[in-house]
């Protein structure tokens, strides 16, 4: 079910700049961006609390937060690749993987 909310946040000009360039460097429009945070503070983020979550809501919460970080990650390699955040993914890119001796 999705419900539709509108909400009104007056913001001055550098509050508004900031939010703006934390949603370029996420690849996301300020509207997108200031959703995925707002439904980031709705997930449970203490554990117990997770934990004591119906394992359907857990699976779903799980999903969501596996599809934002794809979000993220792919708008991360959208970036030039001097301008990318460090990433076990991105900085082996080329690299050889080296497999620790016993």
């Amino acid at each position: 079910m999705t419900m539709t909310l509108q909400v009104t946040v007056d913001l001055d000009t550098d509050e508004q700049n900031l939010l703006q360039a934390q949603a370029r460097q996420q690849g996301l429009t300020l509207e997108g961006y200031v959703q995925a945070v707002i439904t980031r503070l709705a997930r449970p983020s203490d554990p117990l609390a997770f934990r004591a979550l119906p394992r359907e809501e857990r699976n779903r919460l799980l999903a969501l937060q596996a599809e934002d970080a794809a979000q993220m990650y792919e708008a991360d390699l959208a970036r030039p690749l001097a301008e990318r955040e460090l990433t076990a993914f991105s900085s082996l890119e080329g690299e050889p993987v080296l497999e620790p001796t016993p």
